[in-house]
């Protein structure tokens, strides 16, 4: 499937050193490759799927089942976290030294935007937030990256 000596590279690594429109196009390029490669065979009768749509959905091959699927979209939040001037940041011990982020995570099913920010830092930093502290600075729709503020 892949060209003979290439690989996939980190985008976050590479992305900073690319136009905002590359990087958000290369980032769509892999999601959908992921999003195929994961999704050969149809869940309710095991056929082959094919791809429909431009590739932005996948039909089962089997005429009696016909099951369609799209791509998944997970609601995410990233946040910051401040009391005065500082800032949270959070890192994972295999990153790089230097290499900070802010707190992010996925919105469970039946969780709010606010339970979800609540829930991933009590998670990743110990600290419980009070919902009705949370402001809204920026919504972005999926696949608005690009976005001069991400």
């Amino acid at each position: 499937m892949w060209l003979e000596g290439t690989e996939f590279v980190d985008l976050r690594r590479y992305g900073p050193n690319m136009k905002a429109s590359e990087a958000g196009l290369l980032a769509y390029a892999r999601g959908m490759i992921e999003w195929h490669s994961q999704n050969r065979f149809c869940g309710h009768c095991g056929m082959r799927k094919v791809s429909k749509d431009g590739g932005h959905s996948l039909k089962c091959s089997s005429e009696s089942c016909n099951a369609v699927v799209y791509p998944r979209l997970d609601p995410a939040v990233i946040m910051v976290i401040a009391d005065g001037d500082y800032v949270l940041l959070g890192r994972q011990s295999k990153w790089e030294p230097g290499r900070y982020s802010l707190l992010a995570g996925f919105v469970e099913i039946g969780e709010t935007f606010e339970m979800a920010i609540a829930r991933e830092v009590q998670e990743e930093a110990g600290i419980i937030v009070d919902r009705s502290s949370i402001r809204y600075i920026l919504l972005l729709s999926h696949g608005l990256s690009h976005h001069p503020l991400w």
